[in-house]
């Protein structure tokens, strides 16, 4: 992974890069995705802020040697602000997202706490005065399909959302 601070996404997904390395915030960096994302950029020597929940596991992080590890269910509490503030960040990339319980029926309640989520974790970027912001998505937005999901099938968003676009 290489986050520059500036990349065009051409169609065929090839990038172009002006090249310099940025500090890097990753939320939901105990998870799967998450901390593969904290693994290159480690191994790529990016300063990374892990940023988890209050009641986290961070044994994958400390395995990874990533000792830069924030706890808090709530980004817009102003201690989290100021610790990450030391640091000033340059980009967030955005990988937490609350699970649904098994056998649950509540998913416009997951939709909206992972939208409050996503929000809280974007006003974060802002108070931060981040230069950009990443934010994954999952299967979960798109529903429950019975085929094979790629960026060029129809779904009721356009591709450039499939594939993201910087702010």
């Amino acid at each position: 992974i290489k986050i520059y601070d500036k990349f065009v996404v051409y169609s065929n997904l090839t990038w172009k890069f002006k090249m310099k390395k940025y500090r890097v915030v990753v939320t939901g960096a105990n998870g799967f995705i998450g901390s593969n994302i904290v693994a290159e950029l480690i191994a790529a020597e990016y300063p990374v802020i892990a940023l988890v929940r209050g009641n986290s596991n961070t044994d994958i992080l400390k395995k990874l040697k990533c000792y830069n590890i924030i706890s808090s269910n709530n980004y817009l509490d102003p201690s989290i602000s100021r610790q990450l503030s030391v640091s000033k960040p340059d980009y967030i990339i955005h990988c937490a997202w609350q699970n649904n319980k098994p056998n649950s029926k509540d998913s416009k309640g997951l939709v909206a706490s992972n939208m409050k989520l996503l929000i809280n974790a974007l006003e974060l970027s802002s108070i931060l005065n981040c230069k950009g912001f990443i934010s994954l998505g999952s299967y979960e937005e798109y529903g429950s399909l019975n085929e094979i999901m790629n960026e060029n099938m129809s779904t009721k968003f356009k591709k450039h959302d499939l594939i993201g676009i910087p702010y």
